[in-house]
């Protein structure tokens, strides 16, 4: 039996979120016995590579994703080079076969080079996650700050190169030295130096001006109030539903304080996914939202494919060896991270 994710990500782009959020807090507080599990923060920054000679001719795109969710705090990093290859329908592994020879009993082996070239280079995207510990519960108010320094000292070393010992030159003195330096040399020489500046070590990743942040809150909603109760330490009993709801801004370049309406996420836990062509997830999200916006058609639900989670490289395809289907993997915190950042690259935000 294939499957589908067990959560549903939808968007109200044209809301607006100071009464929307709200609105949505009431449809699960007071029209149905869902309990607030606290803040939730999202915060999305795009970084650019430039292009760097023949050999790269478009830049790269790198999307930092920092997630705030009670005292845990994680990063995603998604890069993005349009240079690649879409990642080819299989788990990348060369492909080989026999062949049975009637005049001789060796077996002959043919193997498909294309697969190993396309095993040499990287996928179009590339994923890695970074987690902070657990923040420190003995009373310590100097504990957080620190652990969120230490981790901001940590990405940013990461994630980028540092400075030049002897304080090397930036990427633009860099060219300049290099267009200096060729103007008394062959034009052979001039075009070998224009290569290096451009894609030499002297690059680094630009950030982009506009930031996504998305801020909002966590609910759990179960069929009883005391499975509610249990999400929230004082009970056993998981709830049913998990949703988080957060209002979409633009910061920074200039479209600074935009709103660009709300997000929702609902996921439903008592199964890892559920059967292929169910509507019970769908029926519900929309339920959530007003009569009026769902007859609208102002309700996107953003449902990216599996090839778009496997050229992220977030999922292998299904094993047929290992009795595996279409669509049985649990959905996770950095599948939804992905579809964040497909769903803004689609609406041009981001």
């Amino acid at each position: 039996m294939t499957g589908q994710p067990a959560t549903i990500v939808a968007r109200w782009p044209s809301a607006n979120p100071l009464s929307a959020i709200p609105l949505l807090g009431r449809a699960l507080t007071v029209s149905r016995p869902g309990t607030s599990l606290g803040r939730r923060a999202v915060q999305i920054k795009p970084y650019r590579l430039p292009a760097g000679g023949r050999e790269v001719p478009q830049g790269r795109n790198m999307y930092v994703v920092r997630e705030h969710d009670g005292n845990a705090d994680r990063v995603a990093v998604f890069v993005e080079d349009p240079n690649a290859p879409t990642r080819p329908p299989g788990k990348g592994k060369s492909t080989a076969h026999k062949q049975d020879d009637d005049d001789d009993d060796d077996d002959i082996l043919f193997v498909d080079q294309d697969a190993r070239e396309r095993e040499k280079g990287h996928p179009r995207w590339t994923y890695c996650s970074i987690v902070q510990p657990p923040l420190s519960t003995s009373g310590d108010g100097d504990s957080a700050p620190a652990a969120a320094a230490l981790f901001d000292t940590f990405i940013q070393r990461a994630l980028f190169a540092p400075p030049q010992p002897g304080g090397g030159q930036s990427t633009s003195n860099s060219r300049e030295g290099a267009a200096a330096a060729g103007r008394s040399s062959t034009p052979q020489q001039q075009q070998q130096q224009q290569q290096q500046a451009g894609s030499g070590p002297h690059q680094h990743w630009q950030p982009r001006a506009q930031v996504i942040s998305i801020e909002g809150f966590v609910f759990a909603l179960a069929s009883s109030a005391g499975a509610t109760a249990g999400a929230t330490g004082s009970g056993a009993t998981a709830p049913d539903w998990i949703i988080r709801v957060g209002s979409v801004g633009l910061k920074g370049g200039a479209a600074s304080g935009v709103t660009k309406g709300c997000i929702l996420e609902a996921t439903y836990v008592p199964v890892p996914y559920l059967p292929t062509g169910s509507t019970f997830a769908r029926d519900f999200v929309l339920s959530l939202f007003p009569d009026a916006a769902v007859r609208n058609g102002e309700i996107e639900l953003v449902e990216p494919s599996e090839t778009d989670f496997a050229e992220a490289g977030m999922l292998d395809p299904p094993d047929a060896d290992k009795g595996e289907e279409v669509g049985e993997w649990e959905w996770q915190g950095k599948h939804t991270l992905f579809a964040y950042v497909h769903q803004f690259k689609k609406e041009g935000i981001l």
